[in-house]
């Protein structure tokens, strides 16, 4: 049962990784351009969080910027 759990759970989190990270990271150079360095980092291991999540079972905490980086986005 536990196994099962547990498979449930990694799919789970593919699709959420999928519909959550991939949107972001999949971005282009030009908004990867308006990043600072710090910025940058903490996308990175954001990003490398999501692809080990099946792996985890954990849900990555995106960096607090991010939010309002893609809010202010969607105003211009």
């Amino acid at each position: 049962m536990e196994k099962i759990n547990k498979i449930e759970t990694a799919d789970f989190l593919r699709q959420e990784r999928k519909r959550i990270c991939f949107p972001i990271i999949n971005r282009g150079k030009l908004w990867y351009n308006t990043l600072t360095t710090e910025q940058l980092s903490e996308l990175k291991q954001w990003y490398f969080d999501w692809l080990n999540a099946p792996e985890t079972l954990k849900i990555p905490i995106a960096p607090e910027w991010l939010n309002n980086k893609i809010v202010e986005e969607d105003i211009i």
